[in-house]
């Protein structure tokens, strides 16, 4: 087909569009379900889809609420005829253009009949962006315009109404609509529409929840939904209280492209005083009190101080409603006394006591003066069937202003459902009760009211105690204790332990949990235990039990027990798993200070004519260089690994000096990506502690490595180092925090955070490399030195670690002074000395010869042991004063090599000193070595001071021979 002829057949397409605007074409073959790109610039297609993926690829770049519209509209047009242009109409896509502002296209389609009777259709998708803002928008602003006259009236009715505008185009931002001077203003707000709703929701009355997020929800309003408007009830806290709440009647209207959200707040300790008084206002008058005896079985209002009934008291069975005055026989404004009578007639003797008791004037009287508006009671009936049940009476106190009287309404609700369950509560505090007899306090705690109730208390000195407990929240009433009787370097971990979330996110995967802390008893510091036990099932976290226990007596003797047990699992994992999982933990732990090497090496080559700068980044590759041979060492150490014995190699250091190699070892990782590293030290870091240099710098850059990774260029990483109070005298105690504005972690992964061979799922962490073993490996590390470690992550929003180490002190309180070792080296020492040195790597001789040839020692060279020993029988025995030996090389190695030496007729060539100088550093192959007739061993990679001092030994050893 011409372009000609191809243009004309798909004009009608373009009827009323903007011809130079942006335009995709595509060809459809119905038969074939093929989709191709066309072009008017040449007769052939460019490309060719599937339609399904097509459509699937085209839904996902439109905003929501429009991918509706295209499935609706694709399913019509299937069933449509030909010959007749089919508009999608204009459609939102989620990407912004330049200018900020959604781009708009439209979709339009035309089906014909083509060769062989096959049903094809042209696609046109074009820019719509102009189009949408003339003809949309504007008609969208005037609609816009005219509801906010609407608005104007609505403030002006309800003093107390909020009126706010959703902008449903912008990531639905905020702003407040407000009256001042006849003039409607905006007050934006900092929170997106979806998080002002979840922050205000916490004062939302529980029942009314799903209500309140239902009628907040702005995501399903589409472009014709203009004019929509829903309306809805529910409850929320009144200012500075726990238990009264205000009635809110909300309405949510979409007018373009915004979403107005209003709402009317009814002061409840307004409607009774005003309200609840008024005889001319029945219950089923009053919205609040409507909404109070919902689903009431029996209510009714009376006059406390008059000894009246007011109105007329109702009571619903089953789908009828009984007027009690009348059933009972009784006169219009019958005494309340002789209605309470009555109403209690079916009642047992136990039963119609408890109720009169509680519904006795003198005692409503008192509990109204006493401040007690709320007063609730349950007790127990037979209904026609003979059948028991439940029922709770609320009786809600007021006073009518005007004439001074004590107002009261009176709510009856069947409970029989949930007492089966509160039943079984009790039945269960009964079994708590038996089984807490070791634990000196036991709190039960409701975690959405935050009301604590005490189960058993023997200590109200040294435990978690408070007389107001009745009244206080839980949230205060921990925060209080750890403030004042818990240890001061506990509190951190306290406070992040027996947080409401972190409660809620252990006893959702485990039935409890507890954490050992130190505490002030009598001035004294002891330790303590505190568990955390859930009542119910897995998905109800409302109620669970805190449970407090001294262990000073037994805290020696379960730390013996839990290192036995930990120790005994230690080596039956360790059995399977420890050649794979350290040589995995070689891949990783030795890649970070090999980075620093590589980039400090290219640096320090870059600033060739800088020698001071030079010096600089030498001394930082020479800094990583011993933590990577560190590293080494220790993985080398098989027969340690495997037994699972990892002990700690302490050493006087100080907090400052690890701080330094930790920077010195991240630092090009940070400029590489770009990052703002900050490290900021509180206290006195420069004391002299007794630390494991090596495992501490393997958990900081474990942790700071895995930040550098999950943060994006240009991000920060925040490292804070402070020294906190000491635990005990002869201690220092150190936190250490990371944090970064990283991707953060999925709630789901952070349990199991610490899990070897564990990482997250994610399109940008799949392209990072690892193993997953770096946080299970500093974890291990963490509770070797007996410390703790806490994580605070959430997605998108970065990750922040908490460590806190305890180290003992060193006697000295000077700051640590890095000192050489001296040696008399000079090249008079060395003069005359002629060395001969076995080694197959040539990289490994040069290193060594120019090493040696400072100081004034002539090397000569042998590539195996063969040439080694050709070489030595070749000249006088004093020819050469040691042999410096490698072990493993081609044709003879160093093993087989002094075997043969010390056999040789000449004694002084027999007895020479020979020297191993290998990468293999078992304490096996030293022993080896050793029986093999060789008199030291020096591994590789070495220190030249090392080698020069037991050089300077042998060649002594030898002048004695």
């Amino acid at each position: 087909m011409s372009q000609i002829d191809l243009f004309s057949k798909v004009k009608p397409l373009f009827s009323g569009l903007d011809i130079n605007d942006k335009y995709s074409l595509y060809e459809f073959n119905f038969n074939s379900g093929v989709l191709c790109s066309i072009s008017f610039e040449n007769d052939s297609t460019n490309s060719t889809f599937a339609v399904d993926k097509f459509i699937a690829n085209f839904k996902e770049s439109l905003a929501g609420t429009y991918v509706k519209k295209i499935d609706e509209g694709w399913k019509e047009f299937c069933s449509c005829g030909t010959g007749k242009v089919f508009d999608f109409g204009p459609l939102r896509t989620k990407k912004k253009g330049k200018d900020g502002k959604y781009f708009w296209v439209t979709v339009r389609a035309l089906k014909f009949v083509g060769d062989n009777n096959s049903v094809m259709a042209y696609f046109l998708v074009c820019d719509y962006t102009t189009q949408a803002q003339n003809q949309i928008l504007q008609n969208r602003i005037k609609k816009r315009d005219d509801f906010y006259e609407k608005l104007l009236g609505i403030s002006k009715l309800f003093s107390c109404s909020q009126i706010f505008k959703i902008n449903t185009d912008d990531d639905y931002s905020v702003v407040q609509l407000s009256l001042e001077n006849g003039v409607l203003t905006e007050s934006p707000l900092q929170e997106n529409w979806p998080d002002y709703c979840k922050k205000i929701s916490k004062d939302v009355y529980a029942d009314d929840i799903d209500v309140f997020f239902s009628g907040t929800d702005v995501t399903h309003f589409q472009m014709n939904d203009e004019g929509k408007k829903s309306e809805f009830t529910y409850r929320t806290k009144q200012f500075n209280t726990d238990d009264s709440y205000s009635l809110v009647e909300s309405s949510m209207t979409y007018e373009g492209s915004v979403a107005i959200f209003t709402t009317s707040i009814n002061d409840v300790s307004s409607i009774h005083v005003n309200n609840l008084s008024e005889t001319d206002a029945p219950v089923y008058m009053d919205p609040y009190k409507r909404a109070i005896v919902t689903d009431a079985n029996i209510f009714f209002e009376f006059n406390v101080t008059k000894n009246q009934i007011i109105g007329e008291p109702i009571q619903r069975v089953n789908n009828s409603i009984v007027k009690l005055i009348d059933s009972f026989g009784l006169s219009e404004n019958c005494k309340y006394t002789e209605f309470v009578d009555n109403l209690c007639w079916d009642m047992s003797g136990k039963e119609k006591k408890t109720f009169r008791s509680n519904m006795d004037i003198l005692y409503l009287t008192d509990s109204y003066i006493s401040g007690r508006y709320e007063l609730w009671f349950d007790f127990q009936r037979v209904n026609f069937s003979g059948d028991t049940f439940w029922s709770r009476n609320t009786v809600i106190l007021t006073k009518d202003e005007k004439s001074g009287d004590i107002i009261g309404l009176s709510v009856v609700k069947d409970i029989t459902q949930n007492y089966a369950g509160k039943q079984e509560m009790l039945y269960q505090l009964d079994v708590i009760n038996a089984l807490s007899n070791d634990y000196s306090n036991v709190y039960m705690v409701n975690l959405f009211s935050s009301h604590i109730r005490v189960i058993r208390v023997n200590d109200k000195i040294g435990s978690f105690y408070s007389e107001d407990f009745g009244d206080q929240r839980y949230e205060d009433a921990m925060d209080f204790y750890i403030s004042v009787s818990v240890y001061e370097g506990d509190r951190d971990m306290m406070r992040m332990a027996f947080s409401r979330e972190n409660i809620l996110h252990q006893l959702s995967s485990k039935e409890s949990f507890y954490v050992n802390y130190r505490s002030y008893i009598n001035n004294k510091l002891s330790y303590m235990k505190l568990k955390v036990v859930r009542m119910g099932e897995s998905k109800d976290y409302s109620n669970f039990l805190l449970g407090f226990m001294n262990v000073d007596d037994d805290i020696e003797h379960e730390m013996k027990q839990r290192k036995m047990l930990q120790d005994a699992l230690s080596m039956a994992e360790n059995a399977n798993r420890a050649k794979t999982l350290f040589l995995s933990n070689m891949s990783h732990d030795i890649r970070t200070p090999m980075n620093a090497i590589v980039g400090f090496t290219t640096l320090a080559e870059s600033s060739v004519f800088n020698p001071e700068q030079t010096q600089n980044y030498l001394a930082k590759i020479k800094s990583s260089s011993n933590h990577l041979l560190g590293l080494i060492n220790d993985v080398l150490d098989m027969s340690r690994i495997e037994s699972g014995k990892i002990t700690l190699q302490l050493q006087p250091t100080s907090i400052e000096k690890i701080i330094t190699d930790v920077e010195n070892v991240m630092q090009s990782q940070m400029q590489i990506k770009n990052l703002k590293f900050t490290i900021k030290r509180h206290g006195n870091l420069t004391k002299q502690i007794l630390c494991d240099n090596l495992r501490l710098n393997q958990i900081l850059i474990n942790i700071i490595g895995n930040s550098v990774k999950y943060t994006k260029d240009g991000g920060f990483i925040d490292f804070t180092v402070s020294e906190t109070p000491q635990v005990a005298e002869g201690f220092t105690s150190y936190q250490f925090r990371i944090k970064d504005n990283g991707i953060g972690m999925t709630k789901k992964f952070k349990e199991r955070l610490f899990q070897p061979f564990e990482r997250d799922e994610n399109s940008f962490k799949s392209q990072i490399q690892g193993t997953g073993l770096g946080l299970a490996i500093t974890k291990n590390l963490v509770d070797i030195m007996q410390g703790s470690i806490f994580v605070n992550s959430e997605e998108g929003h970065g990750t922040e670690f908490l460590i806190c180490l305890d180290f003992e002190n060193t006697n000295s309180r000077e700051d640590p002074v890095v000192t050489q070792r001296s040696h008399d080296f000079s090249k008079e020492k060395f003069k005359g000395v002629k060395i001969l040195l076995v080694e197959d790597n040539e990289l490994n001789r040069d290193i060594a010869r120019e090493l040696l040839k400072q100081v004034g020692i002539e090397v000569e060279e042998a590539e195996n042991g063969s040439i080694g020993i050709e070489k030595l029988e070749s000249h006088s025995g004093d020819y050469y004063s040691v042999v410096l030996m490698d072990v493993q090389m081609p044709v003879m190695n160093g093993i087989e090599a002094t075997k043969i030496i010390r056999e040789l007729p000449d004694a002084k060539k027999a007895n020479i000193p020979i020297v191993a100088m290998t990468a293999n550093a078992f304490d096996e192959d030293k022993r080896v070595a050793l029986d093999a007739g060789m008199d030291s061993f020096v591994p590789k990679p070495f220190e030249i001071s090392d080698l020069l001092n037991v050089l300077s030994q042998m060649i002594d050893k030898r002048n004695s021979i």
